[in-house]
This record gives structure tokens, sequence and C-alpha cells, in this order.
């Protein structure tokens, strides 16, 4: 059974009215994504201005969505595509939110992030493909191992 066959009903795609998948697809951060963390910056030496350190996530979630143009939806039904770009989305969107100045990487991550704004920012860019995301989680944000290691040796040097 492949992705497209979701949405038949008796074997035909509906032409009339959008198509709601109710399989649950998983997205994943295939690789770290980097973000400036404002809460551990330093002063430059030579300007003065703060740094940012840059920390790395990994991040996982599920997403839901509906055909919204069967047509441009058949030339690109390709399930590993669609994943792609919702990961994609997702890491510009979690990097945006963590390189703001009131993110703080010491907190839990995942309760700083909102779902809704998620959602909005990833339906913006799946229209293209003829799909629109109806849901979508995130299960994990976490920093890396080597993020983790960089604030407790910048939290040594505070003390």
């Amino acid at each position: 059974m492949g992705l497209l066959d979701i949405f038949k009903v008796n074997g035909k795609l509906n032409n009339h009215s959008n198509l709601i998948s109710k399989k649950i697809h998983e997205w994943k951060l295939d690789t770290p994504v980097y973000f400036s963390d404002w809460i551990h910056s330093m002063a430059n030496a030579i300007s003065g201005y703060k740094t940012p350190m840059r920390l790395q996530f990994t991040a996982n979630g599920t997403f839901s969505f509906e055909i919204t143009n069967k047509d441009i939806y058949e030339k690109n039904n390709n399930e590993e595509l669609i994943k792609e770009l919702v990961a994609g989305q997702c890491a510009n969107f979690l990097s945006e939110m963590a390189s703001k100045e009131t993110f703080n990487s010491e907190r839990n991550l995942k309760e700083q992030i909102s779902e809704l704004d998620l959602l909005d920012y990833v339906k913006k860019y799946t229209g293209d493909i003829g799909i629109s995301v109806t849901e979508i989680t995130l299960n994990s944000l976490e920093l890396t191992d080597d993020s983790i290691a960089k604030i407790k040796e910048y939290n040594k040097r505070l003390k």
C-alpha cells in the first residue's frame, strides 16, 4: 500500500474536497541544528560586544496532513520528500526560536516552543507540494552532549 492509497475511496481519489490523512508520520532532524545561545554569551575581547555561544539540538515528532491540491500532490507523491520538507521547516523554526534572547538553554527546551506556532510555520511551506499539515507534535527537543558540555564549562568559568 502506497502513501496515496490512504486517500482513495473505492480505489479512486476524491477530486471535490480536501482529503485528510489519518496516518501519523514521523519527522526527525537527521543532523543537529545550530542556534545562537544568548543566555551564555561572552563579551568579545576586541569589540566588547556580546557574542552568543553556538549550541546544537536534536528534535523529533509527528505530523498529519491533508491533500489540498491533488494534481500537485500526485507529482510529489513521495513520503520521504514530505518528511524531509516538514523536518527541514521544523529545523528552521526551532533554530529561529532557540536563537531569541529570551530562550533559555538551561530550562526544558520543549516547554519554550509553541506547537501551534510550529504548525503555522510549517503550513506556510507545504502548500507548494499540494498538502497542508493539519497536526504537528514536538516529542523531543534536546541539546546535544557537546552543547551540554559547553554550558558546564561556561558555568565553571563563571565561578
